[in-house]
């Protein structure tokens, strides 16, 4: 089940009228790096979220 941020993040995602401070809560996150070019097919900016899906979808495994 995939996990909506706009419903449960409303706050976020939904601004006031009037600007104001507000405080995010701690979250977890990935973040990728990638070098060169976006606009190469074949460059490593494009192949790093490609690598990243793969391990995040094979967790480690602790023994």
């Amino acid at each position: 089940m995939a996990f909506d941020y706009k419903k449960e993040y409303r706050k976020f995602y939904l601004p006031p009228k009037k600007p104001q401070l507000i405080t995010i809560p701690p979250m977890n996150f990935a973040a990728v790096q990638g070098r060169g070019d976006p606009n190469e097919p074949n460059g490593e900016y494009k192949a790093a979220p490609e690598k990243c899906k793969t391990v995040l979808r094979h967790p480690i495994r602790k023994k």
